[in-house]
């Protein structure tokens, strides 16, 4: 199954957790939704149309510090 990155869209296989660029987790299925990815350099959902960068930072913004 191919995992990507929310924010650069490096395309991981497998074995790949976390990107080597952004240092982000990579994802396997919509982060709101839970659609899996269909392709390595998807922005959007193809399910509910979110675009994975503003699911990423609404994640980020509720996590406490």
């Amino acid at each position: 199954m191919t995992r990507i990155c929310p924010i650069c869209n490096y395309a991981g296989d497998d074995l790949d957790e976390i990107c080597p660029y952004c240092g982000i987790k990579l994802i396997v299925r919509c982060p709101a939704c839970g659609a899996p990815i269909k392709t390595s350099f998807a922005e959007y959902c193809y399910a509910c149309g979110r675009k994975f960068t503003e699911t990423v930072k609404k994640r980020r913004e509720k996590k406490p510090k």
